[in-house]
């Protein structure tokens, strides 16, 4: 009976402590890192997370490397800023920064540093700019500048236009460009398409959102979103 009762006090007051704590529902655990925690800049341009877990930033002082618990700061040449950060087909962290291309490599301590492709490209092609776009495509890589479009692979090509760039995104596979007064583009096979989309009012498009095979909605450059679907652009109203 002693015994008993003792089970049944412990129950009682076990379940008393547990109604006492507070409930959380829907609270996930967030970490807030400011730029002297990573030793960086505070602008952060790009994001990518490969197979393994690690994530990369793209950010004003270089390449952000954090494995959960550790920052690194890798330099770009100069100091530069790094814009873009993508994975290769090949599992390599690939950098588009400011008049600067390249990977990330390992040395023989697994250190990882900043390695430039330029040296491989073909100097007529090193004159370009901010890299603001970056694209892992048919088996290449695109580079994307305000001005130009830079497609390396076994061999280096050069698209130039004499009117501002803007990279959209992937629409059906298919990597769509925006080209300032003369409409909507698609990447293929080295050569861009005209994408006879009726466009509106001759607004320009930052950015482009697949929903299903037919539609996607535009981000304006001057701002409010656009529904493109069956070859028109209308604005969407909320």
């Amino acid at each position: 009976m002693k015994k008993l009762s003792s089970l049944i006090f412990f129950l009682i007051f076990h379940c008393l402590y547990i109604s006492g704590q507070p409930i959380q529902f829907g609270s996930p655990q967030i970490t807030n890192f400011t730029s002297q925690d990573y030793n960086g800049e505070d602008q952060n341009w790009h994001i990518y997370q490969d197979k393994r877990g690690i994530i990369y930033f793209a950010n004003s002082a270089g390449i952000l490397e954090f494995d959960g618990i550790r920052w690194k700061l890798i330099n770009m040449p100069n100091g530069l800023t790094s814009w873009r950060v993508i994975g290769g087909a090949d599992g390599k962290i690939i950098i588009g920064g400011s008049s600067e291309i390249g990977y990330l490599a390992s040395d023989s301590t697994c250190n990882s540093y900043y390695k430039s492709i330029l040296p491989q490209i073909p100097k007529k092609y090193h004159d370009f700019r901010d890299i603001w776009g970056l694209y892992n495509y048919q088996n290449q890589i695109v580079a994307i500048t305000i001005d130009k479009i830079l497609i390396i692979g076994e061999n280096t090509e050069e698209i130039k236009k004499d009117a501002a760039i803007s990279e959209l995104g992937m629409f059906n596979n298919k990597l769509y460009i925006s080209i300032e007064g003369k409409g909507i583009f698609y990447l293929d096979k080295n050569k861009l398409h005209n994408a006879d989309i009726k466009n509106y009012n001759n607004c320009q498009y930052r950015r482009l959102m697949q929903l299903d095979q037919n539609k996607g909605i535009l981000a304006g450059k001057a701002g409010g979103l656009f529904m493109m679907e069956g070859g028109k652009i209308s604005p969407l109203t909320t």
